[in-house]
């Protein structure tokens, strides 16, 4: 597997693209990102291959499932889990995302269309770490894969109340 390397405006020719939605999601190795779509006086960043991978999974893992009235099977029960205050130990965490991932994978897979290339299709996912931290942020870094064998390593900040 290679890291994703950086992307120029060749890369975007004949392909769609996606607006990011969060924010600082740029190169290099592990990198937090926030939940922006712009920040103020940027614009957009705009998506493609890996990153629009990455974002289309953080987007469902941290979607409810049944809290979009016109997709009820959008989503998955992880951040419903850390609300509910099932998450005291990190064991937990594992266990709610990996009983996540079967929800969120058939999504994936069932948005993915024929004309996708390699680097936007999703292949699996690894949790590298999770940190919890006091009072109330659970830190996820995973690796994402993408079919071509390109691997995105991610931070994923997540505020819950731990109990």
């Amino acid at each position: 597997m290679t890291i994703a390397p950086k992307t120029t405006v060749v890369d975007y020719v004949g392909r769609t693209i996606d607006i990011s939605c969060f924010h600082g999601a740029g190169y290099g190795t592990d990198k937090q990102v926030d939940q922006a779509i712009a920040q103020p006086g940027e614009g957009g960043e705009v998506l493609t291959g890996i990153f629009k991978l990455a974002q289309r999974f953080l987007m469902l893992l941290l979607t409810d499932k049944g809290s979009q009235p016109y997709n009820p099977d959008a989503g998955c029960p992880f951040m419903q889990d850390a609300r509910q205050g099932r998450w005291r130990t990190s064991t937990d965490v594992l266990q709610s995302f990996s009983f996540s991932m079967v929800d969120v994978k058939r999504q994936l897979r069932a948005l993915q269309l024929a004309t996708d290339p390699p680097d936007e299709r999703f292949n699996g996912v690894t949790v590298l770490s999770i940190v919890l931290t006091a009072p109330d942020y659970v830190i996820l870094r995973l690796a994402l894969v993408s079919e071509a064998g390109t691997k995105r390593a991610f931070i994923a900040p997540i505020p819950v109340t731990l109990r």
